[in-house]
């Protein structure tokens, strides 16, 4: 009897601890909305650590490992405004592609098609295989704008956390009218 209290209690201290791992990478979330005069008509849930900078009028990267002195991934959200925005996506699209399949130290990997908040996206995942990198860029059109949103991180990354964590700020996205 007393081995069997023992396994028992073994097993449960096993899954408690599990329990707890899985808890603790489980990140705060937050909500980006964009201030009325913005041209980013957007709004998604992000890790409270990942810290957001506006480079320009139409983007904005998230540092997301702040506490880490050198971040080796980079994330960003860009957002175009044309008169004619889905031309201009399909002429920022075929120069990112010819790119991409011109430069040898490029390899698509990946392009597929994905709906993001009921708009047709699509993601290209490509690695720079003289960088060991991947590169994974979405491609989306709105109404009087088009958006790229995208992450850049080292192939060989071990913390697939970050890496989940942007699929779930990409289908949180809403786009606002």
């Amino acid at each position: 009897m007393k081995s069997a209290n023992k396994s028992f209690f073994i097993t449960t201290l096993i899954f408690f601890i599990l329990l707890g791992s899985c808890r603790s990478s489980t990140s705060t979330l937050i909500l980006y909305e964009p201030s009325e005069d913005s041209p980013f008509k957007i709004t998604f849930s992000y890790p409270i650590a990942w810290q957001w900078d506006v480079l320009s009028y139409d983007l904005m990267t998230a540092n997301i490992y702040p506490d880490s002195r050198q971040s080796n991934i980079w994330l960003y959200v860009n957002v175009n405004i044309a008169a004619s925005p889905k031309v201009a996506m399909s002429d920022r699209m075929n120069l990112f592609l010819s790119t991409k399949t011109t430069v040898s130290q490029f390899e698509i990997l990946e392009d597929k098609l994905v709906r993001i908040d009921g708009r047709d996206a699509r993601w290209f995942i490509t690695r720079a295989t003289d960088e060991h990198y991947i590169s994974e860029d979405i491609f989306v059109l709105c109404e009087d704008r088009f958006y790229m949103i995208g992450i850049r991180y080292p192939e060989n990354e071990s913390n697939p956390q970050f890496y989940e964590e942007f699929q779930s700020m990409v289908e949180s996205i809403k786009f606002l009218p």
